[in-house]
């Protein structure tokens, strides 16, 4: 019996990690289209719904801490470039439509994002975006105008 359930874990987990990458890129798809609208407002909105019922709630937290935001990107066997790299975008369309309506904790969303580019730059057998650089960059300079 144990051995049987131990056979199914890790395709459980890939399976769970698959799940949440699509819903990932389900609201990533919804908010994207909505930012380049102008509907901040919109996206805010769209972000918050799209995580009210998912257990990665907490990455929406201002106060949420580097560690923390990187496990939750994890998966059985490591992290999840696909997952970390959705959830980076979502959390820099966040801060950018935060920006936009004068939200003050713009910076926190922003930072968020930065440190999962940064991790995911930082991975030695990673394949990332060609402009991770200058996603990077782009961020570090945005931070600093707030």
């Amino acid at each position: 019996m144990f051995c049987g359930a131990f056979l199914f874990e890790p395709m459980l987990t890939r399976d769970f990690i698959l799940r949440q990458i699509q819903q990932l890129v389900a609201v990533l798809a919804r908010v994207l289209h909505l930012g380049k609208a102008g509907q901040h407002e919109e996206v805010l909105d769209e972000i918050a719904f799209g995580f009210s019922q998912d257990e990665m709630a907490s990455v929406l937290r201002d106060d949420i801490t580097r560690e923390d935001l990187i496990r939750l990107c994890a998966g059985g066997s490591g992290i999840s470039v696909e997952k970390t790299l959705a959830l980076a975008d979502l959390l820099r369309q966040k801060g950018t439509s935060q920006k936009a309506l004068g939200i003050d904790n713009a910076r926190y969303s922003l930072l968020h994002a930065l440190w999962l580019y940064e991790h995911l730059n930082s991975l030695p057998n990673a394949t990332v975006h060609w402009d991770m650089m200058q996603r990077i960059e782009n961020l570090r300079d945005e931070i600093g105008d707030l």
